[in-house]
C-alpha cells in the first residue's frame, strides 16, 4: 500500500512540474494584443450609431483634439477604425453610456438548464460581448467547470487560473469578498470570475462546505456587493445541481433558461428549480426565498412553432415562463467562431457576400436586443422613458 501512495505521489509530482512548465511556457508567450479576433474595428457609420451622434460630431470633436481619432494603416494612410476601447472614450465624451441609474438594480441572470450541450455558454458569451459593445458594463460569473466561457474570454484554465481565482473559495468560507476576483478580458467593460480545470477548485464547487443557509446568505451579500459595479451580471451555471447551484440562483433576479426547440421539455426543469426552491425555503426562514424578475425560455434551434410558447410556473413564482420571440438558429459561423474560442461579434465588418455570418450575427443581435429590452423592463428610471417614448413591448 505504502509503495502504491509512494506512485501515486511521484505521478502527481511529475504531472505538476510538466503543468509548470507548460504554464511558464504560455506566459512567455508573444502577446497578440491587436488580434482581430479580440479586437474588431468599427467603421466611424457604425461607431456613430453606437455612441448616438453624427459622424460629423464625432469628427468635429476630433478635430478640435477633445477625444483622440482612430490610427492610421502605415501603408494605406487611411484609418483603420474605432476600436471599442475608442468608442467608449467616445460615449464617455459626449456623456452616452446607456449604465443603469443607482437607482435601478443590477441585472443577475442565471443561464441555467440541467441538460449539457444545449448551447448555454455560446449564448452566455455572446451576451456578455452584445451588451458590452452596446455600452453596458458586464460581469461574467463562469461557475461551470468545464470551463469554456473561461477559455472564450482569452483564459487558459489551469495554465491561467488557480483554486483562488475561482468562486471555489467563497463557497468554501475561505473569502469574504468577490470583487477582488473580478478580471479584465479582452472584451471592453466585460469582466470575468474565471472557472478553472484545476481538481481542487472543481472539487470545491461540486461538495458542499459550508451550511445551506450560510451559503446562500453569503453568496446573495458578494454578489449583491459585486452586481453594485455592473449593469448586467450573467452567470453561467453548471448542468448539475452542484454546491454552487442553490446559492447562485437565490443570488439572481432572472433566469434565462436555453432549450431544445421541443418548447414542453423545458418545463420539467423550471418545476424542478420551484420546487427546489421550495424544498430550501421549507428548511430555512420565510426571508430565503426565490425571487425572479423575469423568467425567459430561449429556443436555441430554428423552430417558429415554439415562439410565444407560454406555461404557469408554480404558484408562487407568479412569474409566467415564456419564451423569446427570438431563437437561436445555430449555423455554422456561430459554430466556428466558438470552436476558435471567439464569437461571431469579434468580425465587425462581415462581407455581405458571407450571407452565413451576416445570418449569424443578425440573430444574435436580436437575442441581445431583446434580453436588453428585458432588463430595462426591471430599472424604474429607465421603464419610465420606455412608457413615455411607447416603446414599452410586452412578450
Amino acid at each position: 500500500m505504502d509503495n502504491d501512495f509512494e506512485w501515486i505521489n511521484k505521478k502527481y509530482s511529475e504531472i505538476r512540474a510538466d503543468l509548470d512548465e507548460l504554464a511558464a511556457q504560455w506566459h512567455a508567450r508573444p502577446k497578440l494584443l491587436n488580434a482581430k479576433s479580440a479586437k474588431p474595428y468599427y467603421s466611424i457609420g457604425q461607431a456613430a450609431r453606437l455612441v448616438g451622434r453624427t459622424p460629423e460630431s464625432i469628427r468635429d470633436a476630433e478635430n478640435k483634439n477633445l477625444v483622440k481619432p482612430p490610427a492610421l494603416d502605415q501603408k494605406t494612410g487611411r484609418r483603420i477604425g474605432y476600436t471599442l476601447e475608442q468608442i467608449n472614450h467616445l460615449r464617455a465624451h459626449f456623456k452616452t453610456f446607456p449604465h443603469r441609474d443607482p437607482a435601478d438594480p443590477p441585472a443577475v441572470i442565471n443561464l441555467h438548464n440541467l441538460s449539457s450541450g444545449i448551447g448555454k455558454s455560446c449564448i452566455c458569451t455572446h451576451l456578455a460581448h452584445g451588451l458590452a459593445i452596446q455600452g453596458y458594463r458586464v460581469l461574467v460569473i463562469d461557475a461551470n467547470p468545464e470551463a469554456t466561457t473561461t477559455a472564450v474570454f482569452g483564459f487558459v484554465p489551469v495554465l491561467e487560473v488557480g483554486y483562488m481565482d475561482t468562486i471555489a473559495p467563497a463557497l468554501a468560507g475561505e473569502c469574504d469578498s468577490l470583487v477582488p476576483l473580478a478580471r479584465r478580458t479582452v472584451i471592453d467593460q466585460v469582466d470575468l470570475i474565471p472557472s478553472s480545470y484545476s481538481p481542487h477548485a472543481a472539487t470545491s464547487i461540486f461538495s458542499a462546505h459550508l451550511p445551506e443557509r450560510v451559503a446562500i446568505q453569503r453568496m446573495s451579500d458578494q454578489v449583491g456587493e459585486l452586481a453594485a459595479n455592473y449593469d448586467v451580471v450573467l452567470i453561467d451555471s453548471a448542468p448539475t445541481q452542484d454546491a454552487s447551484f442553490v446559492p447562485l440562483l437565490f443570488s439572481s433576479n432572472a433566469l434565462l433558461v436555453p432549450h431544445p426547440p421541443s418548447g414542453p421539455r423545458v418545463l420539467p426543469t423550471l418545476r424542478s428549480l420551484m420546487m427546489l426552491g421550495d424544498r430550501v425555503a421549507a428548511r430555512h426562514s420565510s426571508d430565503v426565498r426565490l425571487h425572479f424578475n423575469w423568467i425567459l425560455g430561449l429556443v436555441n434551434e430554428s423552430s417558429a412553432k415554439d415562439a410565444g410558447m407560454q406555461a404557469s410556473c408554480p404558484d408562487h413564482c407568479n412569474v409566467p415562463l415564456q419564451t423569446m420571440r427570438t431563437q437561436i438558429r445555430y449555423n455554422r459561423k456561430i459554430g466556428e467562431a466558438f470552436d476558435n474560442f471567439s464569437t461571431v461579434f469579434s468580425n465587425a465588418n462581415p462581407s455581405r457576400s458571407d450571407k452565413t455570418l451576416c445570418s449569424a450575427i443578425s440573430n444574435l443581435w436580436a437575442m441581445t436586443r431583446d434580453i436588453e429590452r428585458q432588463v430595462h423592463h426591471t430599472w424604474p428610471t429607465r421603464l419610465a422613458v420606455l412608457r413615455e417614448s411607447g416603446h414599452i413591448q410586452h412578450y
